[in-house]
């Protein structure tokens, strides 16, 4: 028996209305005319992660874009503090549950939004996106058929590479010894 996930049709309606959700659904569109300016660091980020959203073929008019944006903004501020395998393993399986504090913390206490319908918005933007080979490549994805929570890493990855921010690991550092003569 195949467990299919079951969307209250009310999110169909609200899917259609992002800016009831997300302010930066306006900015984004007034973003891409080259008229916003004076943008905070996180707007800023924000509004990268949006283009790199709409290169993948994520609909910019649908609720659940917005929301997987939150999504990625919250898995790159978690990779700046990732400092050891084991916290990235962790973080990739506490992403994978739906069910998660990672999740939690975003519908719940940033957005009140409950957890299905947070999920349900998500995945009818994935679900709708229009496929692009090339950028999918760009970002790491081969796996044609994985889900929305898994490739959330991978494009917060590409972006933090794109912007230099990612973590490389730290050699140590040593005093030198230096003689004088």
């Amino acid at each position: 028996m195949e467990n299919k996930t079951i969307i209250d049709p009310i999110i169909y309606v609200l899917n259609n209305n992002p800016k009831y959700f997300d302010k930066s659904a306006e900015k984004y569109s007034v973003y891409k005319d080259g008229a916003l300016s004076n943008m905070s660091e996180e707007e800023q980020q924000e509004m990268n992660v949006l283009e790199v959203l709409e290169q993948l073929g994520f609909p910019m008019d649908k609720t659940g874009t917005y929301l997987y944006k939150e999504i990625i903004m919250k898995t790159m501020e978690e990779l700046e503090m990732v400092e050891t395998k084991e916290e990235e393993r962790n973080l990739k399986t506490a992403m994978e549950n739906s069910y998660s504090q990672f999740y939690l913390d975003i519908a719940r206490n940033n957005l009140d939004i409950g957890l299905k319908s947070f999920h349900g918005y998500i995945q009818l933007a994935y679900e709708e996106r229009k496929r692009s080979i090339n950028t999918e490549r760009r970002i790491g994805k081969r796996d044609v058929y994985s889900d929305y929570r898994t490739e959330a890493i991978l494009i917060a990855k590409h972006i933090m590479t794109s912007n230099n921010k990612i973590k490389a690991p730290q050699a140590v550092k040593t005093p030198a010894v230096v003689k004088v003569k």
